[in-house]
């Protein structure tokens, strides 16, 4: 799988086939999906939860947690763990500063 839809606009979300090699802090992961090519963006929260239902399918998350480009009031962003220390962190998400490194997959609107 390298699409995803969204179920309310019915567009479809190109994803990146692998992530970054190196983690990177919020402010080198959105150069760098931007670095790719027109439309390369981090994924919105809604997208990134998606990318977590799928991850077996679309494959290749290995790190513990990921990038949204979902900021709050106080400059911090979204991340969502894909794995995590006990099978119940995986899927959970939270708000942390922007210069913590974390992994990063990309998408684009098609």
């Amino acid at each position: 799988m390298d699409t995803i839809e969204n179920k309310i606009t019915g567009k479809k979300i190109k994803i990146a086939l692998n992530d970054f090699p190196e983690k990177m802090s919020y402010n080198e992961a959105t150069i760098a999906c931007k670095n790719l090519g027109r439309g390369w963006r981090l994924p919105t929260n809604w997208e990134l939860s998606e990318l977590f239902e799928n991850k077996d399918t679309i494959g290749g998350f290995t790190r513990l947690a990921y990038w949204s480009s979902t900021e709050d009031e106080n400059d911090k962003v979204l991340i969502q763990f894909f794995s995590g220390w006990d099978k119940n962190a995986a899927g959970e998400s939270r708000y942390t500063n922007k210069t913590k490194r974390i992994a990063v997959r990309a998408v684009k609107t098609i």
